[in-house]
């Protein structure tokens, strides 16, 4: 009888045990979900910062190929006047002396 008593007693711990182990079971499958989904969440925001990152880094190498072509550019028209400065100087001191060579000539007539 006593143990009859006993084992009336224990099934209704044993079912508050598997009802209590089915709600950890529960928790714990909750819990694995949302750590994957932080998971998840962290590596597509890691993703979109790297992306972003990525996008930032290009248009910076863009302005950089931007800014050297330009640069190129400068240089080379710059070279150009130079050139030019340098050919009109030249012609400007060769009149000049043509000019004096001209006057002597005709001075010494």
């Amino acid at each position: 009888m006593l143990q009859a008593e006993h084992s009336n007693e224990q099934e209704p711990q044993a079912a508050a045990n598997a009802q209590q182990q089915k709600k950890d079971k529960q928790k714990k499958k909750i819990s694995d979900i949302c750590n994957r989904h932080i998971f998840c969440t962290n590596n597509r925001l890691k993703f979109h910062n790297f992306k972003q990152e990525l996008q930032d880094a290009s248009e910076k190498i863009l302005l950089i190929v931007e800014k050297k072509q330009l640069t190129s550019q400068i240089n080379q028209q710059l070279q150009e006047q130079q050139s030019m400065y340098k050919l009109k100087k030249h012609q400007f001191y060769r009149q000049k002396r043509i000019k004096k060579v001209n006057r002597e000539k005709s001075s010494n007539k």
